[in-house]
């Protein structure tokens, strides 16, 4: 076997791990592009199987297209809420240094989400699949026999 063959042999066989670990949900020292590109391929339907058969640089290159390409059709979302709510989330550039860490820049600090994409994406992980009951407890209303809002 060539050293080309064993190259490329051995870097299939690293994507292939490398996709069965994301999928998987294990614990895996990767950059989180990867991890994200991957994750991005079987949300367009892919399996497992077929991200592994495109291969890590036509999975990738898709991907930072996607990314590039502003994420398809976008909508300004838009509310109005308090200032010390908005400032909780999100402060002002001249605000109080000594303030605690707003919300928006602790998750992306913890999570290195850079975009609202991101950030929206994050939000809906945790309550896309949430019961409607779920989303009424956490809301504080808690009264399961209390009738819901249209």
């Amino acid at each position: 076997m060539t050293a080309r063959e064993r190259y490329t042999k051995a870097a299939r066989e690293q994507w292939e791990a490398v996709v069965e670990a994301v999928l998987g949900n294990e614990d895996v020292d990767l950059p989180a592009y990867k991890r994200k590109a991957v994750l991005w391929a079987r949300s367009e339907g892919c399996s497992a199987e077929t991200i592994i058969n495109l291969g890590q640089s036509v999975v990738l290159s898709r991907y930072a297209k996607f990314r590039k390409s502003g994420y398809g059709r976008q909508r300004v979302l838009r509310w109005r809420i308090s200032a010390s709510l908005a400032d909780a989330i999100q402060p002002e550039r001249n605000s109080n240094r000594d303030a605690e860490e707003p919300l928006q820049s602790r998750i992306a600090r913890l999570t290195g989400i850079r975009t609202s994409e991101e950030f929206w994406s994050f939000v809906h992980s945790f309550f896309g699949e949430v019961s409607d009951l779920e989303i009424i407890n956490h809301a504080g209303e808690g009264d399961a026999d209390k009738p819901t809002r249209p």
